[in-house]
């Protein structure tokens, strides 16, 4: 508990820090939704995902120029620490990608930080939720990133699931029950990918397992890089990187080190070799 408190108390330092230096615009605003959202977890937003929530949306702008729109929730706030401030997609130097296959892109945060970042010509973005593909389109428009959005889950082949939609704007996942939603074949959004040396994200709450052990693991060497999250409580992490590893990819292990406590980060990077 005293280690949890420790990495919350921390996380919200940052994002107070990142407000206040790296905002041109929205700063007081953001600052705001940290304290009320994130410090004090209020209100509990019970199923946030509707239309008077499209009301809500913020916009800020980095001094880097890239312009954000989000939800004062806890989601996309931890989202935007996560992926603007502890940079946990950053790839390491000398790594190439021309493109991007973004598998759980939510409201884009990764795809316009990672399009920016590395200049890429172009993004696949796969997301189940409109409420979320809404403003990963505004976000796409308003960096003018080239995104091609697919409004569905990504699964073993086309059809329709269910979605279990959650608290937290970025926890959501396909379940046995929830609200039904398209699912798109892997591998046909995999013969839409023509960048040349294109990096894959993926966050999709568990179903990494299935793509990559009930699917031939080769498809993976579409790709030059991949980043991913994997998550322990659903999919055995050693075996799936054995997986990746055994189609001709470097693994490296990754740390996130801030003052005061180290912990294995849950974003795994893989280089083709």
């Amino acid at each position: 508990m005293k280690g949890r408190l420790h990495r919350t108390w921390w996380g919200i330092r940052q994002e107070t820090h990142w407000g206040r230096t790296a905002l041109e615009a929205g700063r007081r605003q953001w600052l705001f939704d940290v304290i009320l959202y994130r410090a004090l977890a209020w209100p509990r937003i019970q199923g946030y995902y509707g239309p008077r929530e499209e009301k809500k949306v913020r916009t800020l702008r980095t001094s880097s120029g890239i312009t954000v729109h989000y939800r004062p929730n806890r989601g996309d706030i931890q989202g935007i620490r996560e992926i603007f401030i502890d940079e946990i997609y950053r790839l390491p130097e000398g790594v190439e990608v021309t493109g991007l296959v973004d598998l759980g892109a939510n409201i884009g945060l990764a795809t316009i930080w990672l399009a920016k970042t590395y200049n890429l010509e172009g993004v696949i973005a796969v997301e189940p939720l409109p409420e979320n593909t809404r403003l990963l389109r505004t976000n796409a428009r308003a960096n003018g990133v080239p995104c091609q959005v697919i409004e569905a889950a990504v699964g073993l082949e086309h059809g329709v699931t269910y979605f279990a939609v959650t608290e937290s704007s970025n926890m959501g996942h396909v379940a046995d029950t929830g609200r039904e939603i398209p699912l798109v074949a892997l591998l046909e959004i995999i013969n839409d990918v023509t960048f040349a040396q294109p990096l894959l994200k993926m966050d999709i709450e568990g179903m990494e397992g299935p793509l990559l052990q009930q699917l031939d693991a080769a498809w993976v060497k579409t790709f030059s890089a991949i980043v991913m999250e994997m998550h322990p409580e659903v999919v055995d992490v050693g075996e799936l990187v054995h997986v990746i590893s055994s189609q001709g990819f470097s693994y490296r292990e990754s740390y996130e080190r801030t003052t005061g406590y180290t912990r294995e980060k849950r974003e795994r990077l893989f280089l083709r070799n």
